[in-house]
């Protein structure tokens, strides 16, 4: 699998855990300390890239 398409099931399965919990790319910005805009090109797949941290930071939030 391509590095783009592994980002963008990243950025679909974030998207779809989103909508799950019910939670606003605010609120999780604000729990992985990030800002708003930063959630929102990580899925909307307008982010080149994914760290490792901010990955796990995100698959923290969205698992608990």
């Amino acid at each position: 699998m391509k590095k783009k398409e592994r980002l963008k099931l990243i950025n679909n399965r974030i998207k779809d855990y989103l909508e799950i919990r019910e939670m606003s790319q605010q609120e999780l910005a604000d729990r992985v300390e990030t800002n708003r805009a930063h959630i929102c090109k990580i899925v909307n797949g307008r982010s080149p890239s994914l760290s490792y941290a901010m990955a796990l930071k995100i698959s923290k939030e969205l698992n608990s």
